[in-house]
């Protein structure tokens, strides 16, 4: 049975290594447009309908695509440093 061990923390540049790959970015791109979009029409949607969408919702209803962004940013680099770790010991 294989122990449990904290990965090694990831330093900076290999942080913006893994954002800056083109796939990456572009699936989180997608995500964040669709998750977003229907996010902020759950939440802003009727004030968008109605015409009293104000400067602090248009704002807001923006910040809100960061979040999926960042959730499939997050996930993706996850899942490239367990591939390259797994990559790496069986090489190794």
């Amino acid at each position: 049975m294989k122990k449990f061990s904290i990965p090694p923390r990831m330093d900076v540049r290999e942080l913006m290594g893994y954002c800056a790959e083109y796939d990456t970015l572009q699936r989180a791109l997608k995500t964040a447009l669709v998750v977003g979009t229907i996010l902020g029409m759950i939440n802003h949607g009727q004030a968008l309908l109605t015409g009293h969408m104000t400067f602090d919702r248009l704002i807001s209803m923006l910040v809100t695509y960061l979040v999926p962004f960042s959730v499939s940013m997050y996930s993706q680099i996850q899942g490239k440093r367990q591939r390259d770790r797994l990559k790496a010991e069986y090489r190794g």
